[in-house]
């Protein structure tokens, strides 16, 4: 078991930006479901340390976080340090001394200069510390990604071992989604995949298509990444979202805040997009398509499982919050064997509901169990730093 949180992670975060009264009680103060994890009963107060963490990852994760939230969150009190300097022979030496310790870049000399006669222009030292804060953090994000020690010993063998040979994301273009590839689903970095966001998760089918289309003709043309005999597939994802404390106002803005709308919306777009590539290119061109939702609370995600035909049911899902909690008592081991068991048992269940028809190719089920161990440590992530759930349910949005 992890120690207990300590300082601003102490408690649960309160209402979480909700109001207390919307929320059912017991009898107390308390509302009835307000500290409900869904991973892990005992949060806030106690987290749970679940066998396939991967704790370098998230310490490694959890600096690069604070350091990228840190510079913008400087950047407010440094400046009002700034404001509140007399104007003088020194207002500039000054400035720039607090401006290098708080913020570790340097403010334009001239604004600096000309601010010791008529105070400072306060809108242009914000503007160009935003900037100079983003420059900063994009740096940092790429040093830290460039110097990482991946999961998997070859990120090009680890999609082709899985039977794909390019990798398409369409998250919605929400920014509690920012950090979907490298904090929720720990993807490895490479060119097989691509990434681009949407409102709502409802990526363009033509210009998807075209990018179909250029992958497959340098395959028949180069060999690359693979040879059109080598019998791997294009993999098309599509990423919704909801959240477990406020589904109906923190949700999917694009839908109305209504995870079923969501979830029906981004299933119709994947669907169209394996449709129009086999009608204009016949059934041989193989494409298989992914669907996954994510808590944004928490970070857990709902995996939609493909059957034997490569078809998606929205019914038929593995949640990976409760797979977490059935596995959290087990060896290393068998929780490993035990996750991907569960890729099966979606598609076990009666085909009148919703599908059902046999399990993935086994390429499929070997990313499904990678992205649901890799989440699980996601789901460890938040609750060490933030006690369980993300205390400003909205993320702030800052770095989009």
């Amino acid at each position: 078991m992890a120690a207990a949180p300590t300082g601003r992670h102490a408690t649960a975060p309160v209402g979480l930006g909700i109001s207390p009264a919307a929320y059912p009680t017991t009898g107390t103060d308390t509302p009835a479901e307000l500290f409900a994890h869904p991973a892990c009963s005992t949060l806030p107060t106690r987290s749970c340390r679940h066998p396939l963490t991967d704790g370098h990852a998230n310490a490694r994760l959890a600096h690069c976080e604070e350091f990228v939230k840190g510079k913008f969150d400087a950047i407010e009190p440094t400046l009002k340090a700034i404001a509140g300097l007399p104007y003088s022979k020194e207002f500039a030496e000054r400035a720039q001394k607090i401006a290098r310790e708080a913020l570790y870049f340097d403010l334009p000399e001239q604004q600096l200069k000309e601010a010791s006669v008529g105070g400072p222009d306060m809108k242009a030292l914000y503007a160009h510390s935003a900037f100079a804060a983003l420059k900063a953090s994009a740096e940092k994000f790429v040093d830290d990604l460039n110097r990482q020690v991946e999961t998997v010993q070859d990120t090009r063998n680890f999609f082709l071992d899985c039977g794909f040979h390019a990798v398409d994301i369409s998250p919605c273009a929400d920014g509690r989604l920012k950090g979907l590839t490298r904090y929720i689903l720990r993807l490895p970095l490479s060119s097989f995949t691509r990434r681009k966001a949407y409102a709502g998760a409802l990526f363009d089918i033509e210009t998807d298509v075209h990018h179909w289309e250029e992958t497959e003709l340098r395959r028949f043309r180069e060999g690359v990444p693979t040879t059109p005999d080598a019998g791997t597939r294009y993999l098309k994802i599509a990423v919704y979202h909801t959240s477990s404390s406020a589904p109906c106002e923190q949700g999917c803005a694009a839908h109305g805040s209504n995870e079923n709308r969501a979830i029906e919306a981004a299933l119709n777009r994947l669907v169209q997009f394996r449709e129009a590539i086999e009608n204009s290119f016949c059934c041989g061109a193989s494409t298989d398509i992914l669907l996954i939702g994510v808590d944004t609370d928490t970070d857990a995600i709902k995996l939609h499982v493909p059957d034997s035909t490569g078809a998606i049911s929205q019914h038929l899902f593995l949640d990976n919050a409760q797979l977490y909690k059935e596995t959290l008592g087990l060896p290393e081991d068998q929780a490993r064997v035990r996750v991907y068991d569960a890729i099966r048992s979606p598609n076990q269940q009666s085909p009148g509901w919703g599908g059902g028809e046999g399990d993935p190719h086994e390429g499929m089920r070997r990313l499904i169990a990678n992205l649901l161990i890799n989440n699980l440590s996601q789901i460890v992530f938040v609750a060490d730093l933030y006690g369980g759930r993300y205390p400003d349910i909205g993320h702030a949005e800052r770095y989009i």
